[in-house]
C-alpha cells in the first residue's frame, strides 16, 4: 500500500517535471541556435560596424530568406543616410575647401544648357550621388592584405577628384561603399576613415541550396575567391542611388562617367541618348561581330555598362565573360534576388558554362560568367559593352597568339596605344599593382602606357597626402618621400624594386 502511494505521488510530479525540463531545453535551444539578434562584436563596436540581425532559424537561414538579407543591407543604407544628413562634413566636405570654384558656383558647372540629349531633363543637381562600392571578402594571412589601404585611398580619392565638388563641371557626387564579408571586418576598419560606409554581409547565396551539380562542387574551388565574390551582387541593394558603380581596389578613375549616368538615369529614354552620346563621341561603345547596334530611334533602357575580358578566350569565341573589376549598373534588389535564384538553380555546365555558354574562362563560375548570363540570356537588350581602351583599360594586347584579334574583330584596337588623356578609367591588372614599385622602363617587357598609368597613381597618392596635411596640419605626418629608386617617377614611395620597397600610405587618425 505505502509502495502504490509512492508511485501515485510520483505519477502526479510529472507534469511539473516535463515542464520544468521542458523550459530547460528551450533555453539551451535559444542560446545554440539563436533566438536573439546576433551581438557586435567588441572588433564592430570599435569600428562602429553594425551586424545584421537573424532570426529562430539561425545564422545559415539568413542566406536563404533574401528578405533578411536585403532587410540588413537597408538597414546599413539607413544608417548611412541618417549619418550623411546629419552631417555634411562626413566626407565631401572635407574636400570642399580645396574647391572654391565649386563651391561659389551656384548654378554648378554647365548649368545643363550643353545641348547634350537628357541633361536638361536630368538637371545639373549636384547632390544627386553615384554610389561607388568597392568589395572586400577576406584578409588574408596577415592583419592587412598588401595594397588594400593604399588601393582603396587612392581609388576613392580619383573617385571625388572626377566628381562635384572636387569637379566643379560634374554633375554629379560620389558616395563610397565597402561591402564587406563577415569574414573580412577585422580588416576594413581603416576604410571608414577613407570615407567608406562599411556594410557587413555574408555570402548571398548557399552552396548546399545548389541543385546543379557541377557548380555546387567547384564554385568554392575556382576564380579569386570562390563563392564569396558573388557579394559584389550587394551594389544591386544600393537602391538609395540612382547609379551604382563597383570597382576593384586595383583601379584608377581618370575622368568623370557622368554621360554614362545620364544614360541609366533617362530611363526608358537612354537608348535614344546613348546613341546621341555616341554620335558627339562623348561615350565609346564595342563594335564587333556579335555587339548591339544603336540608331536614331533606338529606344528601351540601359541597365547597365560593362567591359569584357577578352583576354581569358581565344580569339572567335561567342560568348565571353565580363571582366569582373569594373561594373556599372542600375540598383534593382529583383536583379539580386533573380541572381540568388539563378546561381542556386545551378544551370552551369562543365566545360560550357552557364546556359551552356558563359564558361571556360577563368571566374565563370562566379562573377565574371553569371553577370553576362545575366544580361545576354535573362535580360536581353538591358546592358552596354563598352570599349576597353577607353573604360577599364589594362593594357592589354589586341591579339592572340595566332595573331588573330581577341575580340573577333577584322581590324584590331591595341588599347596600349589610346591616349591616355582618352583614358577614363584604368585597371591595375596586366600592369601589375603600383605599389609593386615596377618601374616600366626599357628593361622590362611592359608597354609605356603602364608607366604613364602607374606614374598618374603616384601623383595621385602625392596629392592625397597634400591634402590631409593642408587640411589636418601638425595633426597628420605623412610618411617620408625618401625613396631614391626611380625618384622622379615614384616620388620618393619607392626604395627598391617590388613590394618590400614600397612605402605604405599613412591614414589620418592611426
Amino acid at each position: 500500500e505505502r509502495r502504490q502511494k509512492r508511485v501515485t505521488s510520483l505519477l502526479r510530479s510529472l507534469p511539473t517535471l516535463f515542464v520544468v525540463c521542458g523550459f530547460l531545453l528551450m533555453l539551451f535551444t535559444a542560446q545554440k541556435y539563436g533566438l536573439n539578434s546576433l551581438n557586435r562584436t567588441e572588433d564592430n563596436k570599435a569600428t562602429n560596424i553594425t551586424t545584421m540581425t537573424t532570426t529562430t532559424t539561425g545564422v545559415s537561414n539568413l542566406r536563404e530568406d533574401s528578405n533578411l538579407i536585403f532587410g540588413g543591407i537597408r538597414t546599413e543604407l539607413d544608417r548611412a543616410r541618417k549619418a550623411e544628413e546629419g552631417s555634411k562634413k562626413e566626407d565631401d566636405d572635407f574636400y570642399d575647401d580645396f574647391n572654391d570654384e565649386g563651391d561659389n558656383n551656384e548654378e554648378g558647372g554647365d548649368g545643363g544648357t550643353d545641348g547634350n540629349i537628357g541633361d536638361d531633363d536630368l538637371g545639373p543637381d549636384h547632390k544627386t550621388r553615384i554610389a561607388y562600392a568597392i568589395s572586400l571578402t577576406g584578409c588574408g594571412d596577415g592583419p592587412t592584405p598588401v595594397g588594400l589601404i593604399d588601393g582603396a585611398a587612392i581609388l576613392a580619392h580619383s573617385i571625388r577628384s572626377v566628381s562635384y565638388p572636387m569637379l566643379s563641371s560634374s554633375r554629379y557626387s560620389a558616395k563610397l561603399f565597402a561591402i564587406v564579408h563577415h569574414d573580412a571586418l577585422k580588416c576594413s576598419k581603416d576604410l571608414q576613415r577613407l570615407g567608406y560606409s562599411i556594410l557587413p554581409v555574408p555570402t548571398p547565396i548557399q552552396i548546399e541550396n545548389i541543385k546543379g551539380q557541377f557548380l555546387r562542387e567547384h564554385v568554392n574551388k575556382t576564380g579569386c575567391c570562390g563563392e564569396k565574390e558573388f557579394i559584389k551582387l550587394y551594389a544591386y541593394t544600393l537602391a538609395d542611388y540612382p547609379v551604382a558603380v563597383h570597382l576593384d581596389l586595383d583601379v584608377l578613375m581618370l575622368s568623370p562617367m557622368d554621360d554614362l549616368f545620364d544614360v541609366i538615369i533617362a530611363g526608358e529614354g537612354g537608348k535614344a541618348i546613348l546613341h546621341k552620346k555616341m554620335t558627339e563621341g562623348a561615350i565609346q561603345v564595342h563594335k564587333g561581330p556579335y555587339a548591339e547596334t544603336y540608331e536614331p530611334e533606338s529606344s528601351g533602357r540601359v541597365d547597365a555598362f560593362f567591359t569584357r575580358d577578352y583576354n581569358m578566350v581565344n580569339p572567335g569565341k561567342r560568348y565571353v565573360g565580363v571582366q569582373g573589376g569594373f561594373l556599372i549598373l542600375r540598383p534593382d534588389i529583383s536583379a539580386l534576388e533573380q541572381y540568388v535564384k539563378v546561381i542556386h538553380e545551378g544551370n552551369f555546365k562543365q566545360g560550357s558554362g552557364w546556359g551552356g555558354k558563359f564558361g571556360g574562362f577563368y571566374g565563370a563560375q562566379q562573377f565574371q560568367g553569371v553577370v553576362p548570363y545575366f544580361y545576354d540570356s535573362l535580360r536581353p537588350n538591358t546592358a552596354v559593352e563598352l570599349n576597353r581602351c577607353y573604360y577599364n583599360n589594362m593594357a592589354d594586347a589586341p591579339q592572340g597568339d595566332n595573331g588573330k584579334c581577341r575580340d573577333s574583330k577584322e581590324e584590331c584596337q591595341d588599347c596600349r596605344e589610346t591616349p591616355v588623356d582618352e583614358v577614363q578609367s584604368a585597371h591595375f591588372t596586366i600592369c601589375q599593382k603600383p605599389w609593386l614599385c615596377l618601374a616600366h622602363d626599357s628593361t622590362h617587357g611592359h608597354h609605356p602606357i603602364c608607366r604613364k598609368l602607374h606614374g598618374i597613381w603616384y601623383q595621385k597618392r602625392k596629392e592625397l597626402e597634400d591634402l590631409w596635411v593642408q587640411t589636418l596640419g601638425d595633426v597628420y605626418v605623412p610618411p617620408q618621400r625618401t625613396g631614391t629608386y626611380h625618384k622622379s617617377h615614384f616620388l620618393g614611395f619607392c626604395n627598391t624594386f617590388g613590394v618590400k620597397g614600397y612605402t605604405d600610405i599613412v591614414v589620418p587618425g592611426n
